[in-house]
């Protein structure tokens, strides 16, 4: 049957004039797979089905790679003028003239700016974050932050908490006064220190963040609870309620120990709470021998 597949095969080749052989097309005619049919192709040296690999777009000034879209690389654009700031630009969307800042950067452009002005885009975003696309999108992206930078949700998380308890209260922007403002942290070891930005002073001159220095032995706290519930909850609601209890800034181990004790009547920790906390600190204790 192999044979005489393949021979049927050889007999189509050297029959077909075209410049590119449909490796579907004679899985259908021939009753085998498009595995076995590229097989057959390849060991009688034809190369018609092979992908063509697609060409590099180059400037035609200094040969750098560009878009498939562009001509020339921004350098050696034709036509395009270099934006300045504080002078008035169109946006393609509404029409209306405004100054550069109001428009977002974007390398995609040889200009470095996009067409649109920041509250057209706003409003794109806000309509293609309502389509289940979007959704899906926005809720990868969101869990794929949270799972590389923890610490950055946590933090954001006691700042809301923050604000609904009246601890801190929402200023205007540092720099433009906007009323629309935000807080932005400095230091997720210290995350109520916040300064207060609009969207645009943000993006437009970033605050350096200071490098992350996590607690490592709460940081195993962390890992070990919620590996074990399957749920993020509980570590940072215990984690909360300790250090409000004792007054610290830090989980230790002796803290871990003294909750344990009957006589510590801390409300908010149950019988699933003491148990974990066994197994934690005896896992913690094989660590340490090994």
């Amino acid at each position: 049957m192999e044979n005489s597949t393949k021979d049927k095969i050889h007999q189509y080749v050297a029959t077909f004039l075209g410049d590119k052989i449909d490796t579907a097309a004679l899985s259908r005619k021939f009753g085998v797979t498009r595995q076995r049919v590229w097989s057959i192709l390849e060991s009688i040296g034809e190369t018609r089905h092979q992908r063509v690999p697609k060409k590099e777009k180059l400037c035609e000034t200094c040969k750098v790679k560009i878009s498939k879209n562009a001509q020339f690389c921004r350098l050696h654009s034709k036509g395009t003028t270099p934006k300045i700031s504080g002078q008035f630009y169109t946006c393609r969307i509404c029409n209306q003239s405004k100054v550069l800042e109001q428009f977002a950067r974007n390398a995609q452009y040889s200009s470095g700016y996009d067409t649109r002005c920041l509250a057209c885009r706003a409003e794109w975003q806000r309509d293609y974050h309502l389509t289940q696309k979007g959704k899906q999108s926005h809720s990868l992206a969101t869990k794929t932050l949270n799972d590389k930078h923890p610490e950055r949700q946590r933090a954001y998380y006691q700042v809301y908490q923050a604000l609904k308890k009246g601890m801190i209260i929402r200023l205007p922007c540092s720099r433009c006064q906007s009323p629309n403002s935000k807080a932005v942290q400095t230091d997720y070891n210290h995350p109520l220190k916040v300064i207060w930005l609009c969207s645009l002073c943000k993006h437009r001159n970033p605050v350096p963040l200071t490098s992350y220095e996590p607690d490592v032995f709460e940081e195993h706290f962390r890992t070990f609870i919620n590996a074990t519930t399957k749920d993020t909850r509980w570590s940072s609601k215990w984690i909360k309620i300790l250090k409000n209890f004792y007054q610290v800034s830090n989980l230790t181990e002796e803290i871990l120990y003294r909750s344990l004790d009957p006589k510590e009547k801390i409300k908010g920790l149950g019988t699933s709470y003491k148990k974990l906390i066994v197994q934690f600190l005896h896992f913690q204790i094989e660590i340490s021998d090994s």
